[in-house]
């Protein structure tokens, strides 16, 4: 009863976490977001169409999604805790006979952004669509196609299906020679089947209706971020003058490795020009967006978890993940808004990399750990496997929409990223803290907090600072602890084989050793004071933190990610309800906040030693 009361309230937490989530979300309220990526066509069919209506991916012909159809399963994206959906492009796309490759079904084949595609819906399916997103305190992000549109020769002459008439509009064809930037950004994407004109956004007058076609979508349709497709093909200074146009967050597709060209893609505001050399601008306009999609990541995430089950050509190695971490906080502007995914429709299913589950699940904790905006693309919770394109764009409604363990897993993911946040949001008159040896709480003293000997003050004020009988530092609160989501993550030991993450008082431990029992275990030096109980919050079981701070996590049993977290802080969050029965009535989750989290100075360079030691 108890477990079902505490689901209860979790998911109206979720729901009415931020009910005033509707337009101009910028960049720092994105940041808050877990965002669970959709292609129209393939996630939710209409009521008209029965669920077993079949999708072979390989014939790249329409399958019947609408909005409709995301409409009547956005419970089922809410319950697993995701606070933002984001839709594939809306408008209008070429719809005659059969391409090479076959049909526009995924939306980036667009001619006319004037017009909605009526193979998804009507406006009214959209802005119903945007409108529920809203009611559940969600954010709507929409996949905005700029960059071209689609032809069937190289050599058009009539264009009056397009939104934009002229031929001077279009840059000439020309095939993309990607070793050249400016080829990059005015030759043609797509090849002679399929040709995808270049628009020309040199040209005054499409800068122009490109700005007031932007402002009055997203106003229509209530529109709260923006997905960039194809964004490095555009001169980077477009993007300043389109994104203030729209007035909300924009996430860019940025498909680079490399962590230096593509940090050049994101708006750098004390350094607003800096970049516009590389990337096309003419050197006086401020260049880039506020975000882009973490490519660099994602192929260091493959090197470090994918188990192929093909013989290797090099050892997984999740050292590459602190490099690659390092170079973002170092290469990006701002490293918390990059969008972090294992999936999207350009790359291939993780479980068609990787073939043990617990690669996907150790993946998973790690994006939501670290830094950025966490993504799901549609289906990895069920378990889809396919390949490269068109392979990984499978109808979801065949998976019965169950609850899987990665739906499971996903969720308390999910509800602690929430959890932390509000926690954030409310240590501000919720937490007690300490000033002058006396506990305080909304400018009100309660009672003198009483020092033993070993104790001694070094340092005055809020967040006062003391050392413990083992001359270990520690600090009482308020302020000076930071908040999960404003706070960096941390690596604070690493090996090939295990890495513990720290971001906000939580401890994240993952492994590439998959599923197989191994006999090794792991010393995670945690932030927290000696005999402070925490639980893992996929397997609810206790950890005792020992006298010099560290936890032992064991691997005889596979390798299973674990994400440590107080006890404390857990109560009233829906996650281990069998801790909070345990401790309720013991101490307040605020107080117990405050109690165990003292500061992080020291401990990564000593973990890390302890790591090397054991491991290298």
């Amino acid at each position: 009863m108890l477990s079902a009361k505490l689901s209860q309230l979790a998911l109206l937490f979720i729901t009415t976490l931020s009910t005033s989530k509707v337009l101009a979300a910028d960049a720092e309220e994105w940041k808050k977001q877990s965002i669970y990526q959709i292609i129209t066509d393939r996630f939710g069919l209409p009521s008209s169409l029965p669920q077993s209506t079949p999708c072979d991916v390989a014939q790249q012909a329409f399958c019947g999604g609408t909005w409709k159809g995301i409409i009547a399963n956005l419970d089922y994206i809410q319950s697993m805790g995701f606070t933002a959906i984001w839709i594939s492009p809306v408008h209008k796309n070429y719809d005659g006979p059969r391409t090479a490759y076959g049909d526009a079904y995924h939306g980036y084949w667009v001619t006319d952004i004037g017009q909605l595609n009526d193979r998804f819906g009507t406006a009214q399916d959209l802005k119903q669509l945007s409108d529920e997103v809203h009611r559940r305190g969600m954010l709507f992000m929409v996949d905005i196609v700029v960059n071209h549109v689609a032809s069937l020769t190289t050599t058009p002459s009539d264009y009056s299906s397009y939104y934009f008439k002229q031929a001077s509009q279009y840059h000439p064809y020309c095939p993309i020679d990607y070793s050249d930037l400016r080829s990059e950004q005015q030759c043609w994407m797509g090849d002679t089947k399929v040709a995808l004109m270049d628009v020309n956004t040199e040209d005054p007058d499409v800068v122009s209706a490109y700005s007031s076609w932007i402002k009055d979508f997203v106003q229509q349709y209530k529109v709260d971020g923006l997905r960039l497709d194809a964004a490095k093909h555009v001169r980077g200074d477009f993007w300043p003058t389109f994104c203030q146009s729209a007035g909300v967050f924009c996430m860019g597709e940025v498909y680079e490795q490399d962590v230096g060209k593509a940090a050049l893609w994101q708006t750098n505001p004390d350094q607003p020009t800096a970049a516009a050399a590389e990337t096309g601008g003419n050197g006086d306009d401020a260049v880039g967006m506020d975000s882009i999609l973490n490519f660099p990541l994602y192929w260091s995430l493959v090197s470090a978890f994918g188990i192929t089950g093909q013989p290797a050509t090099g050892s997984l190695d999740l050292t590459v993940l602190r490099t690659k971490m390092d170079e973002a906080k170092s290469g990006f502007p701002n490293s918390a808004v990059l969008g972090t995914f294992l999936e999207n429709h350009d790359v291939p299913r993780w479980s068609g990399i990787s073939v043990d589950p617990q690669s996907l699940y150790n993946a998973l904790t790690f994006i939501f750990m670290s830094d950025g905006i966490p993504i799901v693309y549609y289906g990895l919770e069920q378990g889809f496997s396919g390949g490269s394109d068109p392979a990984n764009r499978e109808a979801l409604w065949p998976s019965g929409y169950v609850n899987t363990t990665a739906v499971q897993m996903i969720t308390k993911l999910n509800r602690l990223r929430n959890w932390m946040i509000k926690m954030d949001a409310q240590e501000s008159t919720d937490r007690k803290r300490t000033y002058e040896g006396y506990m305080w709480q909304n400018n009100e003293k309660l009672y003198r907090r009483e020092r033993s000997s070993h104790e001694r003050p070094v340092e005055k004020g809020f967040g006062r600072a003391w050392k413990d009988e083992a001359g270990v530092e520690r600090r009482d609160g308020f302020p000076g602890i930071p908040g999960f989501i404003d706070s960096p993550a941390q690596v604070v030991g690493v090996s090939e084989k295990v890495m513990g993450i720290v971001r906000g008082g939580v401890i994240g431990v993952v492994t590439n050793i998959g599923s197989p029992p191994q006999n090794m275990s792991f010393p995670v030096l945690t932030p927290y004071q000696r005999s402070v109980a925490t639980t893992d919050i996929f397997s609810c079981v206790q950890y005792a933190v020992g006298s010099d701070g560290i936890v032992s996590i064991e691997y005889s049993k596979g390798g299973q990610p674990i994400i440590l977290v107080p006890s404390v802080y857990l109560l009233g969050s829906g996650l281990c309800d069998t801790t909070e029965r345990a401790l309720i009535g013991t101490v307040s989750a605020a107080e117990g906040r405050n109690r165990y989290m003292p500061v992080y100075a020291g401990y990564i360079a000593l973990f890390s030693l302890v790591i090397m030691t054991i491991f290298l």
